[in-house]
């Protein structure tokens, strides 16, 4: 309004400050959120992977989770030592 005083408070340049500053606040608070969820991610795969490589180290499970065995020529047989 004409007679009103001028309020730098409400400037255009304070408007758009608040809501960079908003902007700024979503993004941090997403940002924390998606990193929670890769490490979850990352951890969930190294498990997996540490339990399928003990898990292929047992004959049963080994020939039921892989064909390779199958399909090789003769299989290896350790050489035990003649006593």
């Amino acid at each position: 309004m004409p007679g009103e005083a001028y309020r730098p408070e409400e400037s255009v340049l304070t408007r758009r400050k608040a809501g960079y500053q908003q902007t700024t606040r979503d993004f941090a608070e997403w940002s924390d959120r998606a990193e929670k969820r890769i490490v979850k991610v990352v951890v969930v795969l190294l498990v997996a992977l540490v339990v399928s490589q003990t898990a292929i180290r047992i004959p049963a499970v080994r020939s039921w989770l892989t064909l390779t065995d199958k399909w090789e020529g003769i299989p290896f047989q350790k050489e035990t030592p003649s006593t």
